[in-house]
């Protein structure tokens, strides 16, 4: 069952990131491409059948994630934010 989540998890994967890609190379701004993104991501989780305490747990998890991330950059540090590059070297 793990395989075929994995499987279908990089198919969709690769789907969103030729979008994400189709909509850059239409003109449409990073920040609109986000916005769409996280507006659509929000309708799933509330469509979605997980419980508020789930939703609370991945939210808590995600924090945790970016705080720990954001905490390894030093206060000189220059940040670049490139989409010119896949997320992950398989997708592309």
């Amino acid at each position: 069952m793990k395989n075929e989540n994995e499987k279908e998890n990089r198919e969709c994967a690769l789907k969103i990131y030729n979008l994400i890609y189709d909509l850059s190379e239409d003109g449409h701004t990073n920040n609109a491409i986000t916005n769409g993104m996280l507006f659509a991501l929000s309708l799933h989780v509330l469509n979605s059948s997980f419980s508020i305490n789930e939703i609370i747990e991945q939210l808590k998890k995600l924090f945790h994630t970016i705080k720990g991330e954001i905490g390894k950059i030093e206060d000189g540090d220059q940040v670049e934010l490139s989409d010119l590059k896949p997320v992950n070297s398989q997708w592309d």
